[in-house]
């Protein structure tokens, strides 16, 4: 695959490509079960969280820790402005994530470290606006691993948005 066929595909393709198996397994997430106890320590403004400690203004959260503002995420810890994030650390903006530390404004990703508006990649570490991806450390402007510019980058993913 190359940039051109990557410029040529569909979000659905994207997608699709996306979906093919890879080298590790998603790891599973356990949302909480609603008959736990709520346990709840140093913790304000939070509302329906279970088993907390020092979070603040979080709604539906478990087991997490020095959180803030976050929605329905689970086992995280220090981490502000997720939703339906799972076992992360130190993330901010994140949306549905799982195994994440110090990534900023992420949806849909796993493993990853210190990447900043990333979305669906798995395993990446440091990178920047990377989609579909996996594996990659260092990079900026990838879709399915394979490298753009910024230009062509930008033309995919708002062609993607339109779709």
């Amino acid at each position: 695959m190359n940039i051109q066929d990557i410029m040529k595909m569909s979000w659905e393709e994207i997608q699709k490509e996306t979906q093919k198996p890879k080298k590790a397994q998603q790891k599973e997430t356990q949302k909480p079960k609603k008959a736990q106890q709520k346990i709840n320590k140093y913790c304000s403004e939070c509302s329906n969280c279970s088993n907390c400690s020092d979070c603040s203004e979080c709604f539906n959260c478990f087991n997490c820790s020095d959180c803030s503002d976050c929605s329905d995420c689970s086992k995280c810890f220090n981490c502000s402005e997720c939703s339906n994030c799972s076992d992360c650390s130190y993330c901010s903006y994140c949306y549905k994530c799982s195994y994440c530390s110090y990534c900023f404004d992420c949806s849909n990703c796993s493993d990853c470290s210190e990447c900043s508006e990333c979305s669906e990649c798995s395993e990446c570490s440091k990178c920047f606006n990377c989609s579909n991806c996996s594996d990659l450390q260092n990079k900026k402007y990838c879709i399915l691993n394979i490298q753009l510019t910024k230009k062509q980058y930008t033309q995919k993913m708002k062609e993607i948005k339109r779709s």
